[in-house]
């Protein structure tokens, strides 16, 4: 799993900092910039923090670490029925995750 790109698809969905990010945790701010440096991975327990913490659902937070995975299930953007089939908030996090994916094949 690729930690350091789940979070950083967390901090571009929400649009804040990692010292933001790390509030609204509950967590330090070192262990939050250590899982974005790839020197950590978070363990399950703090994922589930990190998923109900946020409004996340556990599997699409963990789906955000796997971006081979995330780039089949999300296709390539053109069929958006996928996204219409979701709930308004995961719809979100679903485009977020593209756009996230995209911009790190450039």
């Amino acid at each position: 799993m690729d930690s350091a790109r789940m979070m950083k698809v967390i901090l571009d969905y929400f649009g804040v900092s990692n010292a933001e990010l790390a509030k609204m945790l509950d967590m330090d701010q070192s262990y939050i910039t250590h899982i974005i440096n790839d020197k950590r991975v978070p363990s399950l327990d703090r994922l589930e923090k990190i998923a109900d913490k946020m409004g996340i659902p556990l599997w699409l937070l963990i789906m955000a670490g796997y971006p081979k995975e995330m780039e089949r299930f999300l296709g390539d953007g053109r069929d958006s029925r996928k996204e219409a089939e979701m709930p308004k908030e995961i719809s979100r996090f679903v485009v977020s995750m593209r756009a996230n994916l995209l911009r790190s094949k450039k």
